[in-house]
């Protein structure tokens, strides 16, 4: 049980991570748009533009009210296991609005 506990703290620390690097590759008035985005747990600390699962891994994430001008060239995708949805806006280039499969 405690290396289930520890890979399940391990997976959402990679999303944390890959969250903020994403957002350290905007530019500054888009970074500052997301300033709820500062550590912690996107689930936990109600980040804007995350939605979270009952077990607190990143479901989607959804950025259309906010005018982000970067795109998800730099999201790494493999830290997201359970993400399905992204919507971003029209900046952004198109939102990935169907269900996501990873292999």
């Amino acid at each position: 049980m405690h290396s289930i506990q520890t890979e399940k703290i391990a997976e959402a620390g990679s999303e944390v991570a890959a969250l903020l690097s994403w957002k350290s590759s905007f530019d500054t008035k888009s970074q500052s748009l997301l300033s709820s985005w500062a550590g912690g747990n996107p689930c936990n600390d109600n980040w804007v533009g995350i939605g979270c699962n009952k077990v607190g891994r990143v479901v989607n994430i959804n950025l259309t009210s906010y005018a982000i001008t970067d795109t998800l060239r730099n999201l790494n995708f493999s830290s997201f296991p359970y993400l399905t949805s992204i919507l971003t806006t029209p900046f952004m280039g198109p939102s990935l609005q169907k269900s996501l499969t990873f292999f």
